[in-house]
C-alpha cells in the first residue's frame, strides 16, 4: 500500500505540473499563504508564528497517529499546490520525504535538518531493526518536538521561511516568533529548575519516544517497546524491564494517548507500578480541543506528571 501511495505521489506531481497555468504564490495575487503540516507540532509553530496571515493545514488528522497516516491523493495535490509544506523528517513520515523531493526545496521544510538529532535508543536495537523496514524508520530518534530547545530552533527557522515567501509581514512573524520564544524559554527554565531537586533520575515509558527531553535534562529513558508505538518488545526485553523497574525502585510507567501499551498494562500489573501519562503530543484529541490545549499546555502537563516519579 506504501509503495502505490509513493507512485501515486509522483503521477499527482507530474500531471499537477502539467495543468499549472499560474505558479504565482498566494501573496503575489494577493492572496495568504497556504502553508500545509504534516502534523501537530509544526501545525502549532506556523499557527503562533504566521497568525491571520496564513491560511493553516494540518495533513495528519487530529487524534491520529502519524507514524501509520498515509494521505490520499487529493490531500497530495493539494499539498503541492500550497506556499510552503512543512514536515516532521528523520523518517517520520516516508510519504512526506516523497512529496518534498517532488516538489522541490524551495516549497518544502524539513524540521530535522535545523536540530541535532540523537539516536534511538540502544537498549531497543534489536526491537527496532524488527520493524524498521515496516515503520520507516531509521537509524534516529524523529520525535524532536519533544525538546523544547528543538522547537525554539525550528521555531526560528519557520519564521524565516515565511518571511522569505511574504517579506512584507516579515516584521510581524519575527514579532510572534519572539512571543513564542519567550514561552519556550519559560516552559524550558521551568523544566530545569523544577527538576534540579529531583531524588530520582529514571522514568519508566510505554513508548520510547521522549529522549529528547531526556537528553535535555538528563533523565534516563526505560521504554516497554521500540520507536513505534506499535511495536512489541521481546519476552526477555520485557523480564529486564520489569527487573529494573524493581531496582530502580520505579514508582510509575507511563502511558501515551495515542497507543494502546498492552506489554506496559503487563508491567504495570507484573512490577506492580501505577499508570500514569506522558503525552507524546503528536495530535490534540477531542478532549485536549475542547479544554483549549495547545503545545505549551500539554508540555507544562507532561513535567507535572513527570515530577511524580522524580521528586518523590
Amino acid at each position: 500500500m506504501k509503495k502505490l501511495i509513493l507512485i501515486m505521489i509522483s503521477i499527482m506531481t507530474l500531471l499537477a505540473g502539467c495543468s499549472s497555468s499560474d505558479s504565482r504564490s498566494a501573496v503575489e495575487v494577493g492572496g495568504k499563504l497556504t502553508v500545509y503540516t504534516s502534523m501537530y507540532p509544526m501545525n502549532f509553530l506556523v499557527s503562533e508564528i504566521g497568525g491571520d496571515m496564513v491560511s493553516l493545514k494540518s495533513v495528519v488528522p487530529q487524534g491520529t497517529d502519524p507514524h501509520d497516516y498515509e494521505p490520499s491523493m487529493k490531500t497530495i495535490a493539494d499539498i503541492e499546490k500550497a506556499d510552503l509544506f512543512i514536515y516532521n523528517g528523520a523518517g517520520l513520515e516516508p510519504w512526506a520525504e516523497k512529496v518534498s523531493s517532488e516538489i522541490g526545496d524551495g516549497k518544502a521544510m524539513e524540521a530535522s535538518s535545523y536540530v541535532e538529532l540523537i539516536d534511538m535508543d540502544e537498549s531497543h536495537e534489536e526491537e527496532e531493526d524488527n520493524h524498521e523496514d515496516e515503520q520507516g524508520h531509521g537509524s534516529k530518534d524523529p520525535h524532536i518536538w519533544l525538546s523544547i530547545r528543538n522547537m525554539d530552533k525550528i521555531a526560528n527557522e519557520v519564521k524565516e521561511k515565511l518571511s522569505e515567501l511574504d517579506p512584507e509581514n516579515s516584521e510581524r512573524y519575527r514579532e510572534n516568533y519572539e512571543s513564542l520564544s519567550a514561552k519556550f524559554s519559560e516552559l524550558d527554565n521551568r523544566y530545569m529548575d523544577e527538576l534540579k531537586n529531583r531524588t530520582s533520575n529514571t522514568i519508566l515509558v510505554s513508548h520510547s519516544a521522549f529522549g529528547y527531553l531526556a537528553r535535555d535534562y538528563e533523565i534516563e529513558q526505560l521504554s516497554v517497546a521500540g520507536v513505534s508505538p506499535s511495536s512489541e518488545p521481546s519476552p526477555r526485553t520485557l523480564s529486564r524491564l520489569i527487573d529494573a523497574s524493581k531496582e530502580k525502585n520505579l514508582k510509575y510507567i507511563y502511558f501515551e494517548t495515542l497507543a494502546s501499551p498492552k506489554s506496559a498494562e503487563m508491567i504495570s500489573k507484573e512490577a506492580e507500578l501505577e499508570p500514569s501519562v506522558l503525552n507524546t503530543v503528536e495530535g490534540l484529541t477531542e478532549e485536549n480541543l475542547a479544554r483549549g490545549d495547545n503545545y505549551i499546555t500539554l508540555m507544562e502537563e507532561n513535567l507535572e506528571n513527570i515530577k511524580k516519579e522524580l521528586l518523590k
